[in-house]
């Protein structure tokens, strides 16, 4: 005999859940936001850091980069070499304890690398930092 009774389950409407779905959203919106956050900042402005199988990782601190082109900037903003120390010492005074990281292109003539560092030094700071990176197949250190 034929059952010409509908049934239930089959004439329901099929529905996508959304809690999944945006729990799953949500996890790809926080991979790529702290990953995007781990991005060198030197690549994005084109300096090539000189290798080191002893590099590590310091994120802190007052950023002085020497620019391919001679530049310099401090935390992205371009400063001239004679104000670099004036503005150091203006950094110091809020954050006496604060270190310098330097980096600098690995083409930079040693002469602007030293002129540099004579004005993080006039600008009082008894913490310098070189930044470096990592030789890719270099020994971790314990």
């Amino acid at each position: 005999m034929i059952n010409l009774r509908q049934n239930r389950r089959s004439s329901s409407v099929l529905r996508i859940e959304m809690a999944p779905f945006l729990d799953v959203i949500f996890t790809l919106l926080l991979f790529f936001g702290v990953s995007s956050t781990l991005i060198s900042t030197q690549k994005a402005i084109g300096i090539q850091l000189p290798h080191s199988n002893t590099a590590t990782v310091k994120d802190n601190g007052m950023l002085i980069q020497i620019m391919p082109d001679g530049g310099i900037q401090l935390d992205g903003l371009p400063v001239p070499l004679t104000g670099l120390s004036g503005m150091i010492q203006d950094r110091l005074t809020q954050k006496p304890d604060e270190p310098v990281v330097l980096q600098a292109d690995e083409g930079t003539p040693y002469q602007v690398i030293v002129s540099v560092i004579d004005a993080i030094r006039s600008g009082g700071s008894q913490q310098l930092l070189l930044d470096t990176q990592r030789k890719p197949n270099a020994p971790t250190r314990r």
